[in-house]
């Protein structure tokens, strides 16, 4: 029937199925993110893992390369800080599906509550496949210190600005690797809290 002149149009209710296409596709591009991120992150594992053993290996040829090994605690908080960063990221995602997604969807996503499930199994192998990340950022920068630290105890550079430059250089480096683990330290006790 005609009002006003025109006619009564009415609008179409969205179908069951349609109500979740929506939390889906937004599930399909956070997963395809935490991909993504993961991807990243492990590139970054890759180029520290490498990174660190060229440049020991480098610096271990011969005893004047030695300070080289200052290198090793500034590239490590920078890939220490894009790890977090990731980290953060995919967890970040993993407790939005969890609480906003998952109940927009009939029947819920389920795959955060079988993840949960599965690390409760794991409680107990937990601190062996979290913490690498210490051993692998602030662990080998403390290394490359200690190298330092012994080299330059026992051969004393030869003149004044070296040993001025190199303490510095240490300093800074050893400020970065506490650095390193109060970030770790930090990301690891807001991941827990929020679990």
């Amino acid at each position: 029937m005609p009002l006003f002149g025109r006619r009564h149009v009415e609008v179409a209710q969205p179908k069951p199925a349609e109500e979740h296409t929506g939390p889906l596709a937004e599930y399909t591009a956070l997963r395809a993110e935490v991909l993504f991120a993961t991807e990243m992150m492990w590139k970054g594992t890759v180029f520290q893992v490498t990174s660190a053993g060229a440049v020991f290996g480098f610096s271990l040829s011969s005893a004047g390369r030695l300070p080289l090994l200052l290198i090793v605690p500034f590239s490590s908080y920078i890939l220490c800080t894009r790890t977090i960063f990731y980290r953060r990221l995919i967890h970040n995602a993993k407790v939005y599906i969890h609480r906003e997604l998952d109940g927009r969807v009939p029947g819920g996503l389920r795959f955060e509550e079988w993840r949960h499930q599965r690390s409760r199994k794991r409680q107990l192998l937990r601190p062996v496949y979290e913490n690498p990340l210490v051993l692998m950022f602030p662990g080998i920068s403390a290394l490359s210190l200690g190298t330092v630290a012994v080299w330059f105890l026992r051969t004393p550079p030869k003149w004044h600005a070296a040993e001025v430059g190199g303490t510095v250089a240490w300093s800074i480096g050893a400020v970065l690797t506490l650095l390193s683990v109060a970030l770790l330290w930090t990301a690891h006790r807001q991941i827990v809290a929020e679990r």
